[in-house]
């Protein structure tokens, strides 16, 4: 019987594993150019076809075909709207289901719990989209399509018309899902910014009339500076909402640092913070859940803040805003969705992750429907 060293056996395995490793990799990218055409074809075609939102949920993990490549639906996003309602005092019903604050201010709060990220995604107020009109107790009587900010005025005023708000935005995000709402009167802006010992930045527009800035000065806003800052445009060198924006955006950017920097000092920050403006805010989220969000984004990496493209023109009496569709499927695809191997998906080595909560409404975006059209109509009750 003859011999043979341990290490030519070790050697001969090594060896098998290799070839068959090889043969098996062989094989699937074979199996895989096999299937792709079939697979792809129908898509591929089509991967230049205006997109739209198909609404149903149909009990699968979405997909989608854009610019000719596989994306699918992160499952792990949380997504809060952040409101800011014209109107100064604590957060009240009103005695009927019509009121007159609407959002000023919105801002979605996207969090990437896979990527470990979070991006804010500004809307203009002004956006001509369809907004759901509440009737009699509340009941939906139709859609109008009118400014986004109008989608509060409807309701008491409290989480009814939060919801139909966050319906709205919804709906002009085709159907992404939103969490929680958080809407707050104006005065908890300047509760929020002493809070955190005031905001420092560069000013960019001219307030010498009323609060004596001049644009380029750098200061720290304090009390209701930081409200008429951020709130105000008819006093301001600029009147434009789109200018506005901009300053809200360099707010919440230099708000974000300092409110991180000092809740890394004092983790009850947020549960003080909700303590301080609870009767300006209207909510569904609880203070331990809101406090929750904050501790996850504290280690995540910030994107920065994302817009909705698109065009200002003078409606019938106010500003109106029409979003670029092309611009705001790419930002949500972005924002919403990650591409999918070809190669993991041909041969099935991709399985699609199923939504948290099942039922619920979310993206579809298919070839061959046209992108909806928006009317230049719609209600408007006053332009801040």
């Amino acid at each position: 019987m003859t011999n043979i060293p341990i290490d030519e056996v070790f050697r001969v395995q090594v060896n098998s594993r290799q070839i068959l490793a090889a043969t098996v990799q062989a094989l699937l990218v074979f199996a895989a150019s096999k299937l792709e055409k079939s697979f792809y074809a129908d898509e591929v075609a089509d991967a230049n076809q205006p997109l739209s939102l198909t609404e149903e949920y149909n009990g699968e993990a979405d997909r989608i075909n854009f610019d000719g490549q596989q994306y699918q639906l992160n499952p792990d996003i949380t997504t809060l709207l952040v409101m800011g309602i014209d109107n100064f005092g604590d957060a009240a019903a009103s005695d009927s289901y019509n009121n007159s604050e609407q959002a000023d201010f919105l801002m979605l709060v996207i969090i990437d719990n896979e990527n470990k990220t979070y991006t804010l995604l500004h809307l203009n107020r002004d956006t001509m989209t369809d907004v759901t009109i509440l009737g009699l107790n509340g009941v939906p009587a139709g859609t109008e399509v009118e400014q986004l900010a109008l989608a509060h005025t409807y309701g008491s005023g409290m989480k009814d018309s939060c919801e139909n708000t966050a319906s709205a935005v919804s709906n002009l995000l085709y159907g992404v899902k939103i969490d929680y709402y958080l809407s707050m009167t104006m005065d908890a802006v300047a509760d929020l910014n002493d809070l955190i010992g005031g905001v420092t930045l560069t000013v960019t527009d001219d307030f010498n009339a009323i609060i004596g800035l001049k644009a380029g000065e750098t200061v720290t806003l304090t009390g209701s500076m930081a409200l008429t800052y951020v709130r105000n445009r008819k006093d301001a060198s600029d009147s434009t909402n789109l200018s506005r924006m901009e300053r809200q955006r360099q707010y919440i950017s230099a708000f974000m640092i300092q409110f991180l920097k000092k809740y890394k000092e004092d983790r009850s920050l947020v549960l003080e913070a909700y303590s301080k403006t609870s009767k300006d805010l209207v909510t569904n989220l609880a203070a331990d859940e809101l406090e929750k969000l904050v501790d996850e984004v504290t280690d995540y990496r910030y994107n920065g803040i994302v817009t909705s493209e698109g065009s200002a023109k003078i409606g019938a009496e106010y500003m109106e805003f029409y979003v670029d569709e092309a611009a705001l499927r790419k930002t949500v695809v972005k924002l919403y969705y990650s591409r999918v191997s070809k190669l993991l998906v041909g041969i099935g080595l991709f399985s699609y992750k199923k939504p948290t909560v099942s039922g619920e409404k979310i993206l579809r975006i298919e070839p061959n429907i046209p992108a909806r059209q928006r009317t230049e109509s719609g209600r408007n009750h006053h332009e801040n």
